[in-house]
């Protein structure tokens, strides 16, 4: 997954912010936004971790670091 693809994810995502969307990658990451915190959420449920960001630019490229980090 390229980082623009997750960029355009994550846009989607707060375009939509009045539903409830969730993003499953990998069967690992999960990505979401909560509206009422406005921030993006990074779940690592294989290690039951939350990371939450409130930029585009720093969500995007942390799921990018993951998601590569894990495939080498």
């Amino acid at each position: 997954m390229t980082i623009i693809e997750i960029k355009e994810m994550i846009i989607t995502l707060l375009n939509y912010q009045d539903s409830e969307i969730n993003h499953v990658i990998g069967n690992r990451f999960e990505l979401s936004y909560s509206k009422s915190f406005q921030h993006i959420r990074i779940c690592d449920m294989e290690n039951q971790t939350v990371s939450c960001y409130e930029e585009v630019e720093e969500a995007s490229l942390s799921l990018y670091n993951l998601l590569h980090m894990n495939h080498s």
